[in-house]
């Protein structure tokens, strides 16, 4: 090494010694007695990022000045910034954030470390840079990014932190949408009063009745009556539906979604607990009624069908007792094609006509025959049906 490079090395020398013990006046003299610009620059910088390790912010400062390339100060703010978040720095984290003058890599940075942080389960560095982002966007960002680990492990204190820290309501439902799946789909208690409070702090009314009635769906698969009241009051206050009533039943579309709601309904009409089953038929149009009673044949809830015929008999007989489906199948064929020769003769008894044909030609007798149910074959026999 010359004798010109070792004057700039220790030159180097002293400035790094002079930052990383916050002697100001000492960095701008050392670093003007530098000529090399190039060597000037690379000097400070690396005096910079020793002094960055040692929180002396305002030596950072200082020696960033004498980088008048903003692509490159922005590289090594972004270098930097990664390290401050996880040591949890908070002067140093403000500076940089404030520093980075490209937008695109600073929404960058913040994502990298949110996701970074989450998914090693530094749940203190999470929180740390989302309350220290200064920008509604930037925060929303890490929110979005910290959440999928989140929710994977369970943790719904983090969810509920980052639910309450994004400003923009369309990314707070996308967040609390998915959040509320992986919620449910637990069985604890914990689990399931994460999915109220996210259910509710969904602003889509439409999201918001979907959200519930999933809800509802893995509360009726486990059987959780007190959750899936909760779900239906949850819903009765949404603007989709402006039901009053403090025990409401299950709004009809959700029972055409999915069949545990309807498996769940059938419970509890066999163990004679027909609270929700009443409520739901109040909110009901007779046709819903009927569409609730063909539902619960072709599912084979022989309890269910006999307590809706005989809640809904005066429209069912008059109007709807032989409205075919869309394979020209009445109720009474259905009830035959399961064997179900009690709710046939129910049926009968109200005017089920035994002589009306599906789209192939079958009555209900021969659909019963087909499958073999003798007593239900018997049952229409009985009521007047010919071979």
């Amino acid at each position: 090494m010359g004798n010109a490079d070792s004057k700039l090395a220790a030159s180097a020398q002293r400035l790094l010694h002079a930052a990383i013990r916050g002697k100001l006046q000492r960095v701008r003299e050392l670093v003007e007695q530098i000529s090399d610009e190039n060597f000037r620059q690379q000097s400070c910088l690396l005096a910079a990022e020793s002094a960055s390790r040692r929180s002396k912010m305002a030596a950072v400062e200082v020696l960033l000045q004498y980088i008048p390339d903003q692509r490159r100060r922005d590289l090594f703010c972004s270098r930097n910034l990664q390290f401050a978040i996880n040591s949890q720095n908070q002067e140093a984290v403000v500076f940089y954030l404030n520093s980075i003058s490209d937008r695109t890599l600073l929404k960058n940075c913040c994502a990298k470390a949110a996701g970074t942080a989450s998914n090693a389960r530094d749940w203190g560095v999470v929180r740390f840079l989302v309350q220290l982002v200064p920008n509604r966007e930037l925060r929303d960002l890490c929110c979005i990014m910290a959440a999928p680990a989140a929710r994977r492990e369970r943790n719904w204190s983090v969810v509920r932190f980052l639910v309450l820290n994004i400003s923009s309501q369309a990314n707070k439902d996308a967040l609390c949408v998915k959040a509320a799946e992986s919620a449910t789909a637990d069985s604890s208690w914990s689990s399931w009063a994460t999915a109220q409070f996210l259910i509710q702090a969904i602003g889509s009314p439409q999201l918001r009745d979907r959200c519930c009635m999933q809800a509802a769906e893995a509360a009726a698969r486990a059987m959780n009556l007190l959750m899936l009241r909760a779900c239906l009051q949850l819903a009765a206050k949404s603007s989709i539906f402006q039901i009053a009533d403090p025990n409401p039943g299950i709004p009809a579309h959700w029972l055409a979604h999915d069949s545990s709601l309807l498996d769940a309904l059938s419970h509890l009409t066999i163990s004679d607990d027909n609270t929700i089953l009443m409520a739901t038929l109040a909110q009901m149009q007779p046709a819903q009624m009927f569409q609730l009673l063909r539902l619960s044949v072709n599912h084979g809830h022989v309890s269910l069908a006999q307590t809706l015929i005989n809640k809904n008999r005066l429209y069912i007989k008059e109007n709807a007792i032989d409205l075919p489906d869309g394979t020209g199948a009445t109720v009474l064929m259905l009830a035959a094609d399961a064997g179900h020769h009690e709710l046939i003769e129910q049926l009968l008894e109200i005017g089920a006509s035994v002589r009306a044909e599906d789209r192939q030609g079958r009555t209900a007798l021969s659909r019963a025959c087909e499958a073999g149910h003798v007593r239900a074959a018997k049952a229409l026999t009985d009521g007047g049906a010919e071979i």
